[in-house]
């Protein structure tokens, strides 16, 4: 009986979510530095049916046109919900939305978040569903927007014109995806954007066009892609760049040609690469002050003084990346050794004078060496003979002492 009870209970409960949808409550709370905010707890997240309540009791004097921030950490899988929160709450200025299970968001999702100035969007690794696309005109009703992020762990690429209405951008996201490629022209109107992060990702190549405009942007992130080259110019428009990460990437080579000048560029890391080869011309047109990066050939040298750094670095750069040749030559690792070896063969074979010298040399350190081993072997025997000899006399004494 109580079997039966508990499955007509259980049905019960899956026919009103479905007829009448689901919904959440808020638990409301205020801070200074966050202003009023809901965070949203789904009732029934298991379901995909449509999102039609919002519950919660506000704290005193406060009201839905107060709450500036919603979040959602539990599972979403009502493609509904983020159109229902921003019809309910007028005035909300940041929306984060950090485990959606959807395959996909609807394109009015934000269309009623006048105000918004931040959104954060993310899927789990570990379980449900994954968004591989973002609709063209998501962010088309948003012109205040000034931070957007996307952790969905399958995005493979953006629409053409996705940034079109945002020009005031500050801050874009995009880590932990599978980005392989982006529109030329994705990142045109964003002439205010200071922050681009387009780490861990599947990047093999980097488009110039893509920094054309960003004249502002102070920090750029590609750390953990596949980018094997930066073609001429990449971010030559860039001169306000402060901060650059290419980690754990394929390089193999860096040329001055695809920086241009940078006087505020401070930071750069080049660590977990295939470097063989580094401009010295890179370093003259950048005021750097960290340069990060790894060579077994210079491990002692990775922490240089801040007094006189650009010397010294250039020096240090000199020691372990003494192979560079221009671009012009398509150098890779493979063909800066196989350059290095081919000079060293032609050096010596044009110094006839010196390979004799050198020999001449080799010769000379082995008679010295073979000389002191004949010496030391002379002293040993005599040392040998000595202590025989000292053996026979305490016997002797030992003989005497006996007789008496």
């Amino acid at each position: 009986m109580r079997l039966k009870l508990a499955f007509v209970i259980i049905c019960i409960t899956l026919i009103n979510s479905k007829v009448h949808g689901s919904g959440g409550d808020c638990t409301y709370e205020f801070s200074d530095e966050n202003g009023y905010r809901c965070t949203l707890n789904i009732r029934d997240s298991h379901y995909d049916s449509a999102f039609t309540e919002i519950g919660g009791t506000h704290l005193e004097g406060k009201t839905d046109d107060d709450v500036v921030g919603v979040e959602v950490y539990r599972s979403v899988k009502s493609p509904d919900l983020p159109a229902f929160v921003c019809n309910k709450f007028k005035n909300l200025t940041f929306f984060g939305l950090y485990i959606l299970d959807l395959t996909e968001l609807p394109e009015d999702s934000f269309v009623n978040c006048k105000n918004i100035l931040d959104i954060k969007l993310g899927t789990s690794p570990f379980f449900g569903q994954d968004i591989e696309k973002l609709p063209k005109n998501l962010l088309a009703g948003n012109p205040k927007l000034e931070v957007f992020e996307a952790k969905l762990h399958e995005l493979k690429t953006l629409p053409e014109k996705f940034f079109a209405n945002n020009p005031e951008l500050r801050k874009i996201s995009l880590i932990e995806n599978k980005i392989r490629t982006l529109p030329a022209d994705i990142f045109k109107p964003l002439v205010n954007l200071k922050e681009l992060y387009l780490s861990e990702n599947s990047l093999r190549k980097l488009n110039p066009e893509w920094f054309e405009t960003l004249v502002n942007l102070e920090i750029l992130y590609f750390y953990k892609n596949k980018i094997a080259d930066i073609p001429k110019n990449t971010f030559a428009t860039l001169t306000n760049l402060k901060d650059l990460w290419l980690s754990t990437n394929k390089l193999t080579v860096i040329h001055s040609d695809s920086f241009g000048v940078h006087p505020n560029l401070e930071s750069v890391n080049v660590v977990e690469n295939d470097l063989a080869a580094i401009d010295e011309k890179f370093i003259d047109n950048i005021g750097i002050t960290n340069f990060l990066f790894d060579d077994m050939n210079c491990a002692e040298d990775r922490y240089i003084s801040r007094n006189g750094y650009k010397t010294e670095l250039k020096k240090v750069l000199k020691r372990c990346f003494d192979n560079y040749v221009p671009r012009d030559e398509h150098v890779t690792a493979a063909t800066v050794n196989e350059r290095t070896d081919a000079d060293e063969s032609t050096t010596t074979a044009a110094s006839p004078a010196g390979l004799a010298e050198g020999q001449k040399v080799i010769k000379e350190f082995f008679t010295f060496f073979s000389t002191l081993a004949n010496q030391l072997n002379e002293a040993a025997k005599a040392e040998a003979k000595g202590e025989a000899e000292a053996e026979v006399d305490a016997d002797d004494d030992d003989e005497d002492e006996d007789e008496n």
